[in-house]
């Protein structure tokens, strides 16, 4: 898509256009003519919607718009870099219209360092933007991947150089031999990960302490010794009443018994008489 904005923009072409869910639009394919103020103002619905110029295209969810707006950004060449991930819902303004409204706020904030990184890195003359011969969707193409020692990246980082991948490899082999932390050192993905382990499992042996002190608290240790001696106390009751039913009635296994011997003492008594 970025190609064929780039076509259309040295062909001189006014508009862009491109599908989005199976409908046909056409939009401005310069940046310079796209409602920027709303955009930088954070109305987005509404950018959406002058740029769309009465076309039919249903937006009714916060995610349609999203898509829509992206969709816009690369027709006009403006896309995010691929390698970015959606950002969460709570910052609704950078997710929508792919990197246009990123370009704005660094023009907005660092034009200087932008002027300053055109000419040192890509041999440009920033004035050529106001000369008609450098446009927006360009300066984009030109400083989205600036490196690490460039003005801009410098700026964004708050005056200091930005770490590099060689640079904390550096840090961290001074660190093995000074045996001390290196202060201002960015952590690496790979210590982010053990550390997010660690806290996992200090989170879990937090959990597994809490419960024991639940379990071996004064009220938790009362219940236990009330619940033990009810358990005891209602043994004890079963026992006295199977103690008092055996001196009442004797058992069945007893009853059967003696019926046996009665039996057999008839029998014999009835023996006794017919011998006699």
């Amino acid at each position: 898509m970025s190609s064929d904005a780039a076509r259309l923009e040295a062909l001189g072409e006014p508009l862009v256009q491109f599908v989005w869910r199976k409908h046909d639009l056409t939009i401005p394919r310069a940046l310079e003519e796209w409602p920027l103020g709303l955009i930088r103002r954070g109305l987005y619905v509404d950018a959406v919607v002058e740029l769309l110029g009465g076309q039919t295209a249903p937006i009714p969810m916060y995610g349609d718009i999203v898509s829509l707006s992206d969709a816009m950004a690369a027709a006009a060449g403006v896309s995010r870099l691929p390698e970015e991930t959606p950002l969460p819902d709570s910052l609704f303004g950078l997710q929508l219209f792919g990197a246009v409204p990123r370009l704005i706020a660094w023009l907005d904030a660092f034009e200087d360092d932008i002027a300053s990184d055109l000419r040192a890195f890509r041999n440009v003359d920033y004035l050529d933007r106001w000369r008609g011969d450098l446009t927006l969707r360009q300066i984009w193409v030109y400083i989205r991947r600036l490196p690490p020692s460039s003005a801009l990246s410098v700026a964004r980082n708050g005056g200091h150089e930005m770490w590099t991948r060689q640079s904390i490899l550096t840090a961290q082999v001074w660190e093995q031999l000074a045996r001390q932390v290196y202060v201002g050192r960015p952590m690496t993905s790979e210590e982010i990960a053990q550390v997010e382990e660690m806290r996992r499992e200090n989170a879990q042996t937090m959990a597994d302490l809490a419960d024991k002190e639940d379990y071996y608290s004064p009220a938790a240790s009362r219940a236990r010794i009330d619940a033990a001696k009810a358990k005891k106390a209602r043994t004890a009751a079963a026992v006295v009443a199977a103690g008092a039913q055996t001196a009442t009635e004797p058992p069945p296994a007893a009853v059967s018994a003696l019926d046996k011997a009665m039996a057999s003492r008839r029998r014999e008594m009835t023996s006794d008489r017919k011998a006699g």
